[in-house]
C-alpha cells in the first residue's frame, strides 16, 4: 500500500504542477520498467489521468504501457483499454490488443465490460478496416450473451 501511495503522490504532482509533469513521467516510466505487478497497474492508472489533463503529451508512453498486459486489476484493465481506444490510431496492433480482453470478457468487471465497448467503437470510427470484425464479435457479446442491463443498453446504443 505505501508503493502504492506513492505511485499515486507521483502522480498527483505531475498533475497539479505542470512544471514537473516531465520528471514525473520519467520517474513513471521507469517504474513501469520494474515488471512488479502491483507497480505497473498503479502506473498504468496514474499515466492514464495524465493522458486525460495533457491530451497529446505523453503519446511516446503509450507503447510502453501497451507492452505491459498482464494487468489482473480491473481498474488497471480499464486505464489501458482506454488508452488502446483513446490512442488506436498510432498503435498498430490495437485490435489485437483489445482482443486479448475478449476471451475474459464474461469476467470481467462492469466497469471493464463498458470501457472495451467504448474501446473498441473508437477504434471502429478511427480504423473501421481493423475494428469491424472486434466490434461485430463484441456486440454479439454485449447483447445477446450478457445479463447486466447497463451493458446491454449501452451495445444497442
Amino acid at each position: 500500500s505505501f508503493v502504492r501511495a506513492s505511485v499515486r503522490a507521483i502522480g498527483r504532482c505531475a498533475l497539479k504542477l505542470e512544471s514537473s509533469a516531465d520528471r514525473c513521467v520519467n520517474v513513471l516510466l521507469y517504474l513501469l520498467q520494474s515488471k512488479i505487478s502491483y507497480v505497473v497497474q498503479e502506473v498504468i492508472i496514474v499515466l492514464t489521468d495524465m493522458f486525460r489533463l495533457y491530451p497529446g503529451k505523453y503519446t511516446s508512453v503509450i507503447v510502453p504501457m501497451c507492452n505491459a498486459m498482464n494487468l489482473d486489476e480491473p481498474r488497471a484493465r480499464a486505464c489501458i483499454i482506454w488508452v488502446i481506444g483513446e490512442h488506436s490510431e498510432l498503435i498498430d496492433n490495437a485490435n489485437e490488443l483489445l482482443e486479448l480482453f475478449l476471451d475474459s470478457y464474461h469476467d470481467e468487471k462492469p466497469s471493464v465490460q463498458l470501457q472495451l465497448l467504448t474501446a473498441t467503437v473508437k477504434l471502429f470510427l478511427k480504423k473501421p478496416e481493423k475494428g469491424k470484425n472486434l466490434i461485430a464479435t463484441l456486440f454479439t457479446l454485449a447483447t445477446s450473451e450478457t445479463i447486466s442491463v447497463d451493458i446491454r443498453d449501452r451495445a444497442f446504443l
